[in-house]
């Protein structure tokens, strides 16, 4: 995943993320290199707490997508 990926606006994106709905379901376990955190935070001028929580809901989303690909195709069979 290109780490220029968290540039994008989500909507829904806050900086109070664990307030959101999908901090709700999961513990938040994401392991974020700080160093690909500060590049994102150096290009797009935005703080790293900013930047840090944006990586981090980038990682909650996939994994969610993942889950519901899961679920879909189990319940296909």
């Amino acid at each position: 995943m290109p780490d220029s990926v968290i540039i994008q606006e989500q909507k829904g994106d806050t900086l109070n993320d664990a307030s959101d709905d999908d901090m709700n379901e999961e513990e938040d376990d994401t392991n974020i290199n700080m160093a690909n955190a500060e590049k994102e935070a150096a290009v797009s001028f935005m703080p790293l707490q900013e930047a840090l929580q944006k990586m981090k809901r980038q990682v909650r989303l996939q994994r969610r997508k993942v889950k519901q690909l899961q679920k879909d195709k189990k319940n296909k069979d």
